[in-house]
């Protein structure tokens, strides 16, 4: 009987000791990514966390311990677009040209305190320090006008300084492991974020007609706009972890 005992005990202890050892939350050296989960049963959707001016970015983490994480979320977008038009006014063939470039580059440098709950949810605190660098833009339209006196064209070009976002962002929310390295979680967040953007404007416009002389026009103003924004969530976001 004491044999039996003492067998059933040893192997609740190996048992028990195993599933202790065997977790499927995230752990010291471990990787992650992580989506935002939208919309309903019916629209289930993944997106990606936004900057200080919408720019989507991707979110990692890294466990430099099984409570303690850094989480970094980056994104660089460059905007360059076109536009090509062509029509006849009369006689005269109009052409316009166009183009936009800007560039934006965001990093949001974190920290998420976890707490050891159970084996599948995972309770943490968080912070952020989101930094948004908006680049310089350039418009620029190039109008050409053919008719029977030559070719004439039409100039603009405007330029206008960039700007920076930054800001503190606190959180605190919890991950429910569904299987090995995968979780579904929530997440609430107090924002602070603070955005200046723009600042001096250059324009030129040059007139170069078939026939006559030319014009050229430049001008300097100042255009800036200062934020400053606080918020709570309101609603709670629904995200997606898979560690590695």
């Amino acid at each position: 009987m004491k044999k039996i005992l003492f067998t059933l005990l040893a192997s609740t202890i190996c048992l028990f000791s195993f599933s202790q050892n065997d977790s499927i939350k995230a752990e010291s050296g471990d990787w992650g990514f992580t989506v935002n989960v939208t919309g309903l049963i019916n629209n289930v959707g993944l997106s990606t966390n936004k900057d200080a001016v919408g720019n989507s970015l991707i979110s990692t983490k890294y466990f430099f311990s099984n409570q303690n994480a850094v989480r970094v979320g980056f994104g660089a977008t460059v905007n360059s677009q076109t536009w090509n038009l062509a029509d006849s006014i009369g006689k005269a063939l109009v052409e316009v040209d166009s183009s936009v470039t800007q560039n934006f580059f965001s990093i949001s440098p974190g920290y998420e305190r976890h707490f050891l709950a159970t084996n599948r949810l995972d309770p943490y605190f968080s912070a952020e320090l989101p930094l948004t660098v908006i680049g310089r833009s350039k418009t620029q339209s190039t109008t050409t006008t053919t008719d029977a006196t030559g070719v004439s064209t039409l100039q603009r070009i405007i330029q206008q300084e960039g700007g920076v976002g930054f800001g503190v962002r606190l959180g605190a929310g919890f991950n429910y492991f569904i299987a090995k390295k995968l979780s579904l979680g929530l997440e609430y967040n107090f924002t602070y974020q603070m955005l200046v953007q723009g600042g001096n404007v250059s324009e030129s416009i040059i007139d170069d007609p078939s026939t006559g002389t030319g014009n050229s026009v430049f001008i300097n103003r100042t255009n800036k706009q200062t934020s400053n924004t606080l918020s709570v969530s309101n609603v709670a976001v629904i995200h997606m972890s898979y560690f590695f």
